[in-house]
């Protein structure tokens, strides 16, 4: 029984029965689901789908009696293997795209990356480099194994190189691009050496010095030098919290490039009405989207959202990604999905410019999914990588309380931005990091203009193990307070003097604390009498902890149940009205906020 996401359009003029027949229909004549395939029960596949039972039965009961499904007896419902042997392709109209005249190529390209050290450091927070004790050597190892037996030697050693693997291929319909909700015959699937070589064969299939590009800002540098150096007009778009905008700014462009699932660098996940109105721009403008895709694995929670090319119902949408990085980074294997007529002509320009990717690691990949290693790795790395995700933001919560703003994501990187009124040198920052054992990127290299005002980091963990975030985190926090010269002057300007002990203990007992969190969120603290508190963090889904806090001297102790990893923590306090300000006891600032007095 097969994973495959269906997506009801609550908008559709068909009613949710007929969604689920058209979508299962879909899914039948595309191959995603075959002959033999059984179907979810009635009460799972409605519990997914948030229908009522009844709607899933009729649906169910409408195909088979259309003979696309059949009910076997005490074991479930499943695909009809009659209708699959009846199932003939409807001829494909769509028109072939003409190959552009490759230009000379570096025009205007500004090839300055960050770069990446081969060296061993202690805390590399840097998103694409890959905790190698992660890997699932050993099922990679067995897979190639079985890839070398004599009987797949025959397959991959084929003299017809330019065909890709038709198993690999049918192993990405039904493993990878069902879970996208995208249903695609063989004919609409390139294999490439990545998903790098499938933009670089896309670029040279449709852009030239003519094209006009609407391009994410910021966006993935490679593929922005790529694009310039074909000689296109690249239109920059910025990204919000929903995504990139959408807007009258794009219609003249001919081609759109966007991230949708996990953008780069942000890791912002464009919303369901973004995505709509991204479709709906492209069909009353002719836009060609190019969806990369690439980074979907690095969302650990959250809803998951259909990709565009499965919304799309007039072939504009061309898809790119490859096998997860974080499970085989160096296989190398992307593909593309796009209509046949597209397919065809990149099938044509691989062949003139270069070789196919190796059917022999095709063939190893294959033998990977059809072992039922791929899915069940994936699943086991990911939530590994969700715990250190959750730990690199529990710790920038901790160590950068009210330095910086992170963008909102579902896993990954975190796009932390530091506020304006901190004065950082960010090249400096990343230089004496590194010197700590830090490694840290810098976020102007993903901007356009690389002189950009916002001073921002990209922070990843998949490097990283779980015991050396906060060290490291807490490292990078100190370089920033010693490096910020005008720590002292703009953070500490509402403080006049602390407030003593006896003064304390007549002003917090009741008193109600309020602050953002490094994500944007407001937390809510109450102080309650008899020396306990309770707090209440605004994130995705609401956190609660309790905690108790009292008075020595002149410092405020408060200690958590499971914030701030639970430790008791002394700070002296400033408040000017409603201002409140916690500083180290060697007069640090800790956190601002605002207090609300109980006799108020």
């Amino acid at each position: 029984m097969k994973e495959i996401l269906i997506y009801l359009d609550p908008n559709s003029a068909l009613s949710l029965q007929a969604q689920i027949r058209e979508k299962l229909v879909e899914a039948i004549i595309s191959g995603v689901l075959p002959g033999d395939e059984r179907l979810p029960p009635t009460r799972k596949l409605a519990e997914m789908l948030k229908v009522s039972r009844n709607t899933v039965i009729l649906a169910y009961q409408k195909l088979t009696d259309e003979g696309y499904l059949e009910s076997r007896p005490r074991s479930g419902i499943y695909v009809s293997n009659k209708i699959i042997s009846d199932i003939n392709s409807a001829a494909l109209t769509d028109k072939p795209i003409s190959p552009k005249q490759i230009i000379k190529r570096g025009k205007g390209v500004d090839f300055k990356q960050y770069d990446r050290p081969l060296n061993e450091y202690t805390y590399p927070f840097i998103h694409d480099c890959i905790d190698t004790d992660l890997i699932p050597t050993s099922d990679w190892q067995e897979a190639s194994r079985l890839a070398h037996s004599s009987n797949a030697a025959k397959k991959w050693s084929s003299t017809d190189f330019e065909e890709d693997d038709p198993e690999f291929i049918d192993q990405l319909r039904t493993k990878i691009l069902a879970r996208r909700a995208i249903t695609a015959s063989p004919e609409e699937i390139l294999i490439t050496t990545g998903a790098h070589n499938a933009h670089y064969l896309i670029t040279q299939l449709l852009v030239d010095a003519d094209s006009r590009i609407a391009f994410e800002d910021p966006g993935a540098p490679k593929l922005r030098n790529m694009l310039k150096s074909s000689g296109a007009t690249l239109h920059y778009q910025p990204i919000d919290d929903s995504g990139m905008i959408i807007d009258d700014n794009i219609d003249s462009c001919q081609l759109l490039y966007c991230t949708p699932s996990h953008q780069v660098p942000t890791g912002v996940c464009m919303t369901l009405e973004r995505r709509k109105a991204a479709i709906a721009k492209a069909n009353q403008q002719n836009i060609t989207i190019i969806e990369d895709d690439v980074d979907s694995d690095s969302n650990y929670e959250g809803q998951e959202f259909p990709a565009l090319r499965s919304l799309d119902t007039q072939g504009r949408v061309i898809y790119v990604s490859q096998l997860s990085t974080i499970l085989a980074p160096g296989l190398n294997l992307g593909f593309i999905v796009a209509s046949p007529p597209i397919i065809a002509q990149l099938k044509a320009l691989r062949k003139k410019i270069m070789p196919p990717p190796s059917l022999l690691q095709q063939r190893t990949a294959c033998t990977f999914f059809k072992l039922g290693h791929y899915n069940a790795s994936l699943a086991n790395i990911k939530h590994v990588l969700y715990q250190r995700w959750k730990a690199l933001w529990k710790a920038l919560n901790y160590h950068f309380p009210f330095l910086i703003i992170t963008a909102p994501s579902q896993g990954g990187a975190c796009w932390v931005t530091i506020k304006k009124d901190i004065d950082i040198d960010i090249d400096a920052l990343v230089a004496r990091a590194k010197l700590a054992g830090v490694l840290i990127e810098p976020g102007n290299i993903y901007y356009s203009d690389p002189s950009t005002q916002e001073k921002t980091l990209r922070i990843g963990t998949a490097g990283v193990p779980i015991d050396r975030i906060r060290p490291g985190i807490n490292k990078l926090g100190n370089l920033l307070r010693e490096m910020t010269s005008n720590y002292q002057g703009v953070l500490t300007c509402n403080a006049t003097s602390w407030i003593s002990g006896d003064k304390l203990s007549t002003l917090m007992p009741g008193a109600m604390l309020k602050m953002k969190t490094v994500f944007g969120n407001s937390c809510h603290i109450q102080l309650h009498s008899d020396g306990t508190m309770s707090g209440v963090a605004e994130l995705d889904k609401l956190e609660t902890d309790k905690g108790r806090w009292w008075i020595e001297g002149d410092l405020w102790y408060r200690q958590w149940s499971t914030w701030s990893y639970g430790e008791a923590l002394g700070l002296k306090i400033a408040i000017t009205g409603k201002n409140i300000q916690w500083y180290s006891q060697d007069n640090m600032l800790e956190d601002r906020g605002e207090i609300i007095l109980a006799k108020q």
